[in-house]
């Protein structure tokens, strides 16, 4: 018999809202978080916000490359994970089941109970973190989200759509950076400018994700701020 709420399936919090600010390194390292929604522009929804506080004060809306895309700070972000008073049932229940068992298969079920429960703990351990959500109206299922030292270092991009060789892609990079470009040995380079922290790509998704390909982050002037991944050598 279960213990209610202990089936196995994490029950994550509804999406819930704040009106508090985001951390200040969020509102220093994006402009779009720091400048106000666009008259005339309603704000897109976001998918994704269980377990964190949407910051609805600062969610943003823009219409770039005729892709709209919305982006927020997410605050006290914590992991999903079960209630600590189902540990302590399973092991009681497991402790139950084998209790017939010769000795080493007891030790060794309830060692796996017990690494799961040491786990579940160091999940819980966790402080709450705040994450970035970025979304689209026909991304592929629902808003990503980036920790905010990664999406930093890396950018945060989810796919929005797909065309006959080519998908969509939107992304939030932060500020000074007014252009990407992606390179593949072989292949043409393709740049595309950046509003408002956020860039819109139509490109093969390997060229963006896979190995072998560069992104080179640069600033109004040209200039190389940034390289992510190393372009493979061409062979013949």
């Amino acid at each position: 018999m279960a213990q209610p709420g202990c089936s196995g399936q994490v029950t994550q919090p509804a999406g819930r809202t704040t009106d508090k600010a985001p951390p200040s390194e969020v509102l220093r390292r994006y402009g779009v978080f720091r400048s106000p929604q666009p008259t005339g522009e309603p704000l897109g929804p976001l998918t994704n916000t269980d377990n964190g506080l949407l910051a609805t004060a600062y969610q943003r809306t823009r219409t770039v490359a005729g892709v709209r895309v919305t982006v927020a700070p997410l605050l006290d972000w914590t992991p999903p994970v079960r209630p600590a008073s189902c540990d302590a049932f399973e092991l009681k229940r497991v402790r139950g089941l084998v209790r017939k068992q010769p000795r080493s298969v007891r030790r060794r079920a309830l060692a796996i109970v017990k690494r799961q429960i040491a786990s579940d703990e160091a999940v819980r351990s966790l402080p709450p973190r705040t994450l970035l959500l970025l979304g689209a109206p026909d991304a592929f299922g629902p808003a990503v989200t980036g920790a905010l030292a990664l999406s930093a270092q890396r950018g945060l991009f989810t796919q929005a759509g797909q065309t006959a060789g080519a998908a969509t892609f939107v992304g939030l990079v932060p500020d000074g950076v007014a252009r990407i470009r992606f390179r593949t040995a072989g292949e043409p380079d393709v740049e595309v400018p950046v509003t408002d922290n956020i860039a819109v790509v139509r490109i093969h998704s390997d060229r963006l994700f896979g190995p072998g390909h560069q992104a080179l982050w640069l600033d109004a002037n040209g200039g190389t701020i940034r390289t992510i991944g190393r372009l493979a050598t061409r062979t013949n």
